[in-house]
């Protein structure tokens, strides 16, 4: 007996050890890609917000960086706790709205199956969380692919809650991957074009599509989650 836990605590520490070595490892690596964006962009950012240089200019040295730093790029869009909103903007300086669309898309759909993984593996840790009035309305909705498509959607709905609530549904991992393509596919889009549009200097069009996009979302909210939410209450 005496033999049996000792391995199993020596497994135990073998298991922490590599999760810490990985741990350790990823920071390194995401470093790393920091430090070459750093590298190969901190001229192009001095260029950006210096006034005297030509605009044309700045979009060509922008544009200027090849497969490498795309791919760089769309690393780090992929990898969860970094700033994602940033880096979809800065890679649309670079590489247009329409591959940065793409990137953006991929990017959070990746993370939030890291999350829902995450989460499905140490959900019985956190039980009360299903007692939360919005997981308990995703929960029990009659058509959850659309509901919680449209959940990814609004700003205003903590994301954690719906990457908890897909841990509670029996979905297909094709079913979860359409909801969170269809789910992020508008901000991912708003923020690419954004950012295609700030280095242009086309305000009015970043503002146009800010605006349509928040009052759709609020629209969406009103419709659908505040009614839904009532229907729960009764």
């Amino acid at each position: 007996m005496g033999r049996k836990r000792f391995r199993k605590v020596q497994q135990m520490k073998n298991i922490s050890f590599k999760k810490k070595l990985i741990i350790v490892c990823a920071i390194i690596v995401v470093a790393c890609l920091f430090y070459y964006l750093y590298e190969n962009y901190y001229q192009d950012i001095l260029m950006i917000f210096d006034s005297s240089i030509d605009r044309k200019i700045v979009i060509e040295e922008l544009r200027s960086h090849g497969p490498l730093s795309a791919v760089v790029l769309l690393l780090l869009i992929c990898t969860p706790f970094v700033p994602y909103s940033v880096l979809v903007v800065f890679t649309a300086l670079s590489y247009g709205a329409f591959l940065t669309s793409i990137f953006a898309i991929l990017g959070a759909v990746i993370r939030s199956l890291f999350f829902i993984y995450i989460f499905d593996k140490v959900n019985h840790l956190v039980p009360n969380a299903k007692s939360f009035k919005i997981i308990q309305a995703l929960k029990n909705s009659k058509h959850p692919i659309i509901e919680l498509s449209l959940a990814y959607m609004m700003p205003i709905i903590p994301k954690f809650a719906i990457n908890y609530t897909v841990t509670l549904l029996d979905l297909s991992l094709k079913e979860v991957i359409l909801i969170l393509v269809i789910g992020s596919a508008p901000k991912s889009i708003l923020l690419a074009y954004d950012g295609d549009a700030l280095l242009h200097g086309d305000i009015k069009n970043i503002i146009i599509i800010f605006c349509v996009v928040l009052v759709l979302l609020v629209l969406l909210y009103l419709f659908k989650f505040k009614n839904m939410l009532g229907q729960k209450e009764k």
